[in-house]
């Protein structure tokens, strides 16, 4: 596969960390000195590596329920779990295992299990650099040296093959759908968005993000950081949500939505945008 230049691909760790969450999130501050680190020594030099960075995590928890337990729940009662083959997401309604009588007395109820990742499943951690090059991070054989992202590359997998839209919105649509940018909707950023299919930055139900796999399959989802895939007139505080992380399979989002203008109303002219629509 080729990539445009050294400067318009996002490197991509996919980790899968067995570790507790207070590891994770004392990491992610470690992260971020690293990165405002790399951030200052491109402005401070001339012949900048990058232009603009903003860091996304996602992260994925395996479900507390996988903690030991004293003893496990019998089917059919309220704190019941069950694994799932994942073929099918959602997963199919589970089969009603108890007996309706006539008399409330000779009935038996039966809760539907709650789903949670198998025994073992590891956490999964998916971090996305804006605007910076391999040639960037120490991880990847930058310049820069980035210790704490290179402990964590160094247990996960490092992803170098990449195919690179050269935008921050484009990029974070194909890796978190797997899918090519324009089937999510994504041909340019968010602000740019023309209204024709795969350039009206709209990510279908169809096209479901990582955070929908995974929550589907029993894990806790959260968003940090960026957040650049929600349609400029979708934006608001008024929503409509769909289109925000939460509306994508994260449970929580913690982040800021990335946008220039406030969004238009109807019959209103989209203002112009400057060359430069970095964030």
């Amino acid at each position: 596969m080729r990539v445009s230049s050294p400067t318009a691909v996002a490197p991509t760790l996919l980790i899968q960390i067995k570790t507790s969450m207070s590891n994770i999130i004392q990491c992610m501050v470690r992260l971020g000195v690293e990165y405002c680190q790399m951030e200052k020594f491109a402005m401070s030099n001339r012949r900048s590596i990058f232009a603009t960075m903003t860091l996304t995590f996602l992260i994925s928890t395996a479900a507390i329920a996988q903690q030991a337990q004293p003893s496990v729940p019998p089917p059919g009662s309220p704190a019941a779990t069950i694994t799932i083959p994942g073929d099918q997401l959602p997963a199919p309604p589970q089969k009603f295992g108890g007996k309706i009588e006539r008399e409330a007395t000779k009935s038996k109820p039966y809760w539907p299990a709650r789903i949670v990742p198998p025994k073992g499943a590891p956490n999964v951690l998916l971090i996305i650099t804006d605007d910076s090059g391999y040639g960037v991070p120490s991880t990847f054989g930058g310049v820069i040296p980035t210790p704490a992202l290179d402990r964590i590359a160094h247990d996960g997998l490092r992803y170098t093959n990449f195919h690179s839209t050269a935008l921050c919105s484009p990029t974070r649509a194909a890796l978190i759908t797997g899918r090519n940018h324009h089937s999510a909707g994504f041909g340019v950023i968010a602000e740019q968005a023309t209204g024709y299919p795969g350039y009206d930055s709209v990510i279908t139900k169809d096209k479901a993000t990582i955070g929908r796999i995974l929550t589907d399959n029993g894990y806790h989802t959260a968003w940090f950081g960026k957040n650049h895939n929600t349609p400029e007139y979708q934006a608001s505080q008024a929503g409509p949500f769909d289109q925000w992380p939460t509306g994508m399979g994260f449970e929580y989002f913690y982040g800021f939505m990335a946008r220039r203008h406030q969004p238009v109303g109807a019959g209103q002219p989209r203002p112009q945008h400057d060359a430069d629509l970095s964030l």
